[in-house]
């Protein structure tokens, strides 16, 4: 967005960037749910509510892939702009 523009980007860049970063977070947000689903859901689901445990697990397990993905974001952003 405000960011791309002040470097300079024309507006074809800027929507190309733009779409690029939500695609980025939807999938992101798409890797989240499908792991956290898979370690926090009961197999079968018994009704149409979470569970006390499911819960627990599902607020412990979003802020925690966040978190993961961030560190390795930082981490592969280091190791890129390390000059050989």
């Amino acid at each position: 967005g405000e960011a791309a523009m002040a470097s300079g980007m024309s507006a074809d860049e800027v929507r190309m960037f733009t779409k690029v970063e939500i695609d980025s977070l939807n999938d992101l947000q798409n890797r989240v749910m499908k792991a956290c689903y898979a370690k926090c859901i009961a197999r079968p689901v018994r009704n149409g509510e979470l569970e006390l445990g499911e819960m627990t697990c599902i607020d412990r397990c979003v802020p925690k892939y966040f978190e993961t993905h961030e560190m390795v974001q930082k981490e592969f952003q280091r190791m890129v702009q390390v000059p050989r």
